[in-house]
């Protein structure tokens, strides 16, 4: 977490975690700040951009090692300032479900949803949606973290048929968009079975079992749609 000088809010400062700066370690932040950029000051569950952090380059003396590319003196994307919210992920959630969260799992779900829909509506897909990606707010709502869409996978919420593919993130959009229904899925999963509420667990496992199908899963318009109809 990060403090700005006369300002007493919490932020997460999002940073290259290596003990040494190469040559590419700002690309995955500044795809992020990219798609960040087309979210900010908007409403759709997805984490709000503060500010970026840069420096002047400290990868200016290799030549070895992969560091060819190193500009002595060029200004690097070093860390991303982000909102911070104080209730915790979603996988913290879900590891201790409490009676008084039953209706905030549909809630969740569909915002959720929503994000992943903002997201996908332009040419994103996230590649690593998860519990732990999802993070809480002030107000209870569900927040969408990590959307550079290219910062790696996590290969328990990799969609079986990603899970054949040798480097997930060169597929084309398409792919990667099923991929990240059927995470949305496996997460709806984990929250139906958290909830001790009977309509909402069964909603909630009637969209994931449309969302984890093989391709083509359920569309995300129609997921949101789901979302309003009692379960049956």
């Amino acid at each position: 977490m990060a403090r700005l000088l006369a300002d007493d809010s919490l932020y997460v400062y999002k940073q290259v975690e290596r003990p040494f700066y190469v040559a590419g370690d700002s690309d995955v932040l500044e795809q992020e700040l990219r798609n960040l950029e087309l979210f900010r000051g908007s409403d759709v569950g997805i984490v709000q951009l503060v500010a970026a952090v840069t420096s002047t380059n400290p990868c200016q003396t290799a030549t070895g090692f992969g560091w060819g590319r190193c500009r002595g003196g060029s200004t690097v994307l070093r860390g991303l300032l982000l909102e911070y919210h104080e209730n915790g992920t979603l996988e913290m959630a879900l590891k201790s479900p409490r009676p008084n969260m039953d209706g905030l799992w549909r809630r969740w779900g569909l915002q959720i949803v929503r994000a992943l829909a903002c997201l996908h509506e332009r040419g994103i897909a996230h590649l690593d949606l998860k519990p732990s990606n999802v993070v809480i707010s002030t107000d209870m709502n569900a927040v969408l973290i990590d959307v550079s869409g290219i910062g790696g996978v996590t290969r328990q919420w990799l969609s079986p048929e990603m899970l054949q593919e040798k480097d997930p993130m060169s597929q084309d959009f398409e792919a990667r968009k099923q991929n990240d229904i059927w995470a949305l899925g496996q997460m709806l999963l984990a929250m139906a079975e958290a909830s001790s509420d009977k309509d909402e667990a069964q909603l909630l496992r009637n969209i994931s079992l449309s969302a984890t199908r093989t391709p083509p899963r359920i569309p995300l318009s129609e997921a949101i749609r789901s979302f309003s109809e009692r379960p049956s």
